[in-house]
């Protein structure tokens, strides 16, 4: 799987659309029997528009997610599936190809960002996408405060360190 968060700039003007378009039906184009391509219209800008106190500017529920988030209109999201096991190596191209797929709609919307849950296992930016640098810095400073030793981590997550042998079983399909 892999997604993307298209903000509100990448609406602006009629090249910008036009770009848009050609990206998402240029992802489409990839659809097969195995896929599944979703643009999700109801984006999280109309929760933005009613915050919480809590979830505003500076507010502690505020750094959970991409800024991003807040700004998007679309969620586009890509699936790619199998129907039998496949090897390691198959499910590491798929994961690569996945990913090389949404890659144009990454590059178009460098303020855009990706909801974790959703992403691409292996997004390139993992901080830049998910929670943003300052939400990223808040966050870690948070996690380093309660998890000092950095036991409570997982793949591209807050404080997760690459180089961690736990992580050596990953492929790494966006090298090269």
């Amino acid at each position: 799987m892999s997604s993307r968060i298209v903000p509100r700039e990448n609406f602006q003007g009629p090249a910008s659309k036009s770009e848009l378009v050609d990206v998402l039906n240029d992802i489409a184009s990839h659809s097969l029997m195995t896929s599944l391509f979703l643009v999700c219209i109801t984006a999280p800008t109309t929760y933005s528009h009613h915050l919480p106190k809590s979830d505003q500017k500076n507010g502690p529920g505020y750094s959970s997610v991409t800024p991003a988030w807040r700004n998007g209109l679309w969620h586009v999201v890509y699936i790619q599936s199998w129907k039998e096991a496949p090897s390691p190596s198959a499910v590491r191209d798929i994961w690569e190809q996945t990913g090389q797929i949404m890659d144009p709609l990454r590059y178009l919307t460098p303020k855009g960002g990706a909801y974790f849950n959703e992403a691409d296992s292996f997004e390139p930016d993992p901080v830049g996408a998910f929670w943003g640098t300052e939400n990223y810095a808040r966050l870690l400073a948070i996690k380093k405060d309660l998890d000092p030793d950095n036991l409570m981590t997982v793949h591209q997550g807050v404080g997760w360190d690459e180089q961690n042998p736990r992580y050596s079983c990953y492929p790494k399909p966006h090298a090269g």
